[in-house]
C-alpha cells in the first residue's frame, strides 16, 4: 500500500468485495460491478463440476519490459469465493525460456502477492504487466506511481536466480479487496493449477515448490493463505516452503479504531488526500456486503453517484486525478460519514487474521516483518499472531527494517526476504532427497 495515512484504513478495514449484491427493488441502487478488461477473462461453461484449482485456459503474452528473458503466460483456473461457490481466477506466471538449462532453480515457484489499491481488475498483474496494456503505452505513469516499481525490485532478484513467479490475481474478477478468504483460495488454487498443469505450459518441466510473500495488503492474502492452507489445499502441504509477510493489517478492528479520527477531519475538507482510497474502499465494501451497500448508495448525493460510477473501473492513482481535479469533500459524495459505521467495524473483524480460528502446516516456516518506524499497520498485532502460531510448535519468526516507515519497509525489506526464500528453498531440496 502507499500514497496516504488513509492507506491505513484501506490496509486496515480491508473488508472487499466478491462481487455486488444490491437489490434491484433499491431505488438507489447503483451497479458497482468493474467491466472486464478483455473478454480472454470470461468463461462461459459451467464450473460446477470442476474441482477448484483446475486449469481453464492459458495465453501467452508479450513482457519484454519486465521480464525480457521469461516466457510469460496469463492462466484462468477454478476457485472458490469466500461463500465456497466457483469463481474463475486469473494470474501471470513467468518462468525461465531456457528452463531446460536452469531445471533445478526454475522449479522454485516465487508467489508474489504485491498490493493491489484498485477497483478494477485491469490494475491485477495479468493485466497490468503486458506490452498489450493500453496504460502502459499512453499512461505509463499510471505504473510508475507504484504498482510497475513494485513489481520489478519484487522480481529482479527471482530472475538472478532463474526462479519462476507467479502473480496471482487475488483481488478476484471483481476486484474483492481484503476479502481474505476469497484471496487465499484464489492464491492456493493457483499454485493447485501449477502444481497440476505446468507441464501444459512448458512440457517436461518439474513440479514446482513453492514460497509465497506479500507486503500489506498482499501479505494479508499470504496469510490468510498460509492459515487456510492444511483445510482447503492439503495437496499443498510438502510443497511450499515459506510464507514471509510484510507489513500485514492483522487486526483491521484495531486499526479501524485508531485511524476513525483521520476519516473525521476528511469529511468536510476539500482536496484530502485521504479521500481517494477511502472513497475506493466504500466501494469495495459494498461489493461484498448487501447491507454495507444499502447504506452507501442510498447515502450518495447526486455528485456522489456520478463519482462513484466513473471509478468504478479505475486503479488508485486515477481515483486520486479524478477527485482531486474536481476538488471534492466527502461531504460532496455522501450524506453519511461511513468510516465511522459500526458495519465496517463489523465486517472488518470477519477479515481480521488475529481472530481466525485456524492454524497454518508445520512443514512451511514463517516469517513476518514491518518497518522500525511503522507508521500504517500495528506491529503488536502482526507479532502476536506470529507468537499465536509459535505457541503451536510453529517455526515463526518476526524481523524489523531498521529505520524505515511503513512504505519504505518495502524496498527495504525485500533483500531479506529473497534471502530467506533462497534458504527456504535450499532446506526444502535436502528435505525431498531420499
Amino acid at each position: 500500500m502507499h500514497n496516504t495515512t488513509f492507506l491505513s484504513i484501506l490496509a486496515a478495514t480491508t473488508v472487499l468485495a466478491a462481487c455486488c449484491v444490491i437489490t434491484p427493488a433499491d431505488a438507489q441502487s447503483i451497479d458497482l460491478s468493474p467491466v472486464s478488461p478483455d473478454a480472454w477473462y470470461t468463461h462461459h461453461s459451467s464450473l460446477a463440476h470442476k474441482p477448484h484449482g483446475t486449469l481453464l485456459k492459458k495465453q501467452n503474452i508479450t513482457n519484454k519490459v519486465t521480464a525480457p528473458h521469461y516466457t510469460t503466460y496469463r492462466i484462468l483456473y477454478t476457485s472458490r469465493d469466500k461463500n465456497k461457490r466457483p469463481i474463475v481466477a486469473s494470474g501471470l506466471v513467468q518462468y525461465p525460456t531456457q528452463w531446460k538449462k536452469y531445471r533445478s532453480s526454475a522449479r522454485h515457484v516465487v508467489v508474489n502477492n504485491y498490493y493491489l489499491n484498485s477497483l478494477t481488475p485491469a490494475c491485477s498483474p495479468s493485466w497490468m504487466f503486458q506490452d498489450k496494456n493500453p496504460k502502459v503505452k499512453a499512461r505509463p505513469g499510471v505504473l510508475s506511481q507504484g504498482q510497475h516499481h513494485h513489481f520489478s525490485f519484487e522480481t529482479l532478484y527471482p530472475q538472478s536466480q532463474h526462479w519462476t513467479l507467479f502473480m496471482p490475481d487475488f483481488l478476484g474478477p471483481d476486484s474483492t479487496y481484503g476479502v481474505n478468504h476469497t484471496s487465499a483460495h484464489i492464491i492456493l488454487d493457483g499454485m493447485l493449477a501449477l502444481t497440476k498443469s505446468m507441464n501444459s505450459l512448458a512440457p517436461g518441466f518439474p513440479t514446482p515448490d513453492f514460497g509465497v510473500q506479500g507486503f500489506s495488503g498482499g501479505a494479508m492474502a499470504t496469510g490468510a493463505a498460509a492459515i487456510l492452507l492444511p483445510s482447503y489445499a492439503p495437496q499443498l502441504k510438502r510443497r511450499v516452503s515459506s510464507f514471509v509477510m510484510g507489513g500485514t493489517p492483522a487486526d483491521t478492528v484495531a486499526m479501524v479504531d485508531t485511524f476513525l479520527p483521520v476519516a473525521d477531519r476528511m469529511y468536510t475538507q476539500r482536496n484530502n488526500p485521504n479521500l481517494p482510497i477511502s472513497l475506493m474502499y466504500a466501494v469495495g465494501l459494498a461489493r461484498e456486503y448487501p447491507q454495507f451497500a444499502r447504506m452507501f448508495t442510498q447515502s450518495l448525493t447526486p455528485t456522489g453517484r456520478k463519482t462513484v460510477h466513473a471509478i468504478k473501473n479505475m486503479c488508485l492513482p486515477e481515483v486520486t486525478q479524478y477527485v482531486t481535479q474536481r476538488n471534492l469533500s466527502m461531504r460532496d459524495i455522501t450524506r453519511t460519514n461511513w468510516v465511522s459505521s459500526p458495519l465496517m467495524r463489523r465486517y472488518s473483524a470477519q477479515e481480521s487474521l488475529i481472530n481466525w480460528r485456524s492454524i497454518p502446516t508445520r512443514y512451511p516456516h514463517y516469517y513476518s516483518y514491518f518497518g522500525y518506524v511503522e507508521n500504517l499497520v500495528r506491529p503488536d498485532r502482526m507479532m502476536a499472531l506470529t507468537h499465536s502460531w509459535r505457541n503451536h510448535q510453529l517455526f515463526a519468526v518476526d524481523f524489523v527494517v531498521p529505520g524505515v516507515d511503513h512504505i519504505s519497509a518495502q524496498p527495504g525489506g525485500v533483500g531479506k526476504v529473497m534471502e530467506i526464500m533462497e534458504k527456504e528453498f535450499r532446506r526444502q531440496e535436502l528435505s525431498h532427497k531420499p
